[in-house]
């Protein structure tokens, strides 16, 4: 399903944005610590109704380990727990909208919900959440497609001691698959993705575009305990780690797309770790394997290079048909603390650049 519209309320350093417009290929733009990354953390835990870890595992990503539960703190805005956050979604298909509303749990809400399911609207608007301890948080998401009744349940997520949780999905089922690929990629998380990919005899095309990063790859294989080998003609297979951290970046992000099929794929800092020779081959990749599996790509950026490079394969007469697919949008910080998203479709971002006008 293609996400047409995104807003998002209290979320991390997000007051209030909005962004619309969306199509396959989006970029997001804007200064360091604006929220870029915090966009992508947005959609990813929008999806997570069945397993309300994603709440946690968002933190984690960022090296962020919860000790206690004043760390469910770290997806509030401005870390206060009255700021209630809101990340709503409209898709193309059957003009489906969603939300998400996310608030703290602690015992007092808890009890009451068991004793009187009346009471819970009224109790939580009366709560002060930083005078309580709060035990975890909860999830509340809801549903509702073109001509169709809204949908709506509750997923919980409660610390029971270190890294060990008390979850309860939502009965809502999630239709919509997504991945994401952050600045830290584990390479033992990338080997069911390829051997998932070999199995079904997917590779080639996969190490086409390998070679146009490090033209020595001539294959790709599964070692013991999950080592993924390359072939680069020498007699024997070498790790992929010793191949540098472009082909890395580049496998994971094919890697993604192709486990995604159908779904979303969310890129952070797509274009670090590679040169920029690489750019124009990883856009083209990006396009290539997007398309072939029905995926919708977001994924930020504050490279001036890779902005030229897109231009450029979308010059191209073999990648023209991408231009109305791809949306640039840069975002800034208002003075009121909200957000504002700029867009710009390819003739604008064509001019920007041609133009040298600055828009990361």
């Amino acid at each position: 399903m293609m996400l047409q519209k995104l807003e998002i309320s209290n979320f991390r350093g997000i007051k209030h944005l909005e962004i619309d417009d969306l199509k396959m290929v989006n970029v997001f733009l804007g200064k360091n610590n604006v929220g870029k990354t915090s966009i992508l953390e947005a959609i990813f835990i929008s999806l997570g109704s069945q397993n309300p870890r994603v709440a946690v595992t968002i933190d984690n990503f960022r090296n962020l380990l919860h000790n206690d539960t004043e760390d469910f703190r770290f997806i509030f805005y401005e870390l206060n727990y009255n700021n209630e956050l809101n990340i709503k979604t409209f898709y193309e298909e059957n003009g489906l909208e969603k939300s998400l509303r996310i608030t703290p749990n602690h015992v007092r809400i808890y009890n009451s919900i068991l004793e009187n399911q009346n009471s819970i609207s009224s109790l939580a608007a009366n709560t002060d959440y930083d005078k309580i301890p709060v035990t975890g948080i909860k999830m509340n998401y809801e549903s509702k497609k073109r001509h169709a009744k809204k949908e709506s349940s509750i997923a919980t997520i409660e610390l029971e001691a270190l890294n060990q949780y008390k979850l309860t999905p939502s009965k809502l089922v999630e239709t919509n698959r997504a991945v994401l690929v952050t600045g830290n990629i584990q390479m033992l998380s990338l080997t069911p993705k390829l051997d998932k990919l070999i199995i079904n005899k997917q590779e080639g095309k996969l190490i086409e575009f390998l070679k146009l990063v490090d033209s020595s790859i001539q294959g790709i294989a599964l070692g013991s305990n999950g080592m993924i080998l390359c072939d680069t003609g020498f007699g024997k297979r070498y790790p992929l780690n010793l191949l540098g951290e472009g082909v890395v970046k580049l496998l994971s992000i094919l890697l993604a797309i192709y486990d995604a099929e159908g779904g979303l794929v969310l890129i952070d800092e797509f274009s670090n770790g590679l040169h920029f020779t690489a750019l124009k081959s990883l856009w083209k990749a990006i396009f290539y394997s997007a398309q072939l599996n029905n995926v919708q790509v977001f994924l930020t950026t504050h490279h001036y290079e890779s902005l030229e490079y897109l231009r450029q394969v979308l010059e191209d007469d073999e990648y023209s048909q991408f231009q109305n697919q791809v949306r640039s949008y840069t975002i800034r910080k208002l003075q009121d603390g909200n957000m504002k998203s700029y867009v710009y479709d390819y003739p604008k971002l064509d001019n920007a650049i041609q133009q040298e006008i600055e828009i990361r």
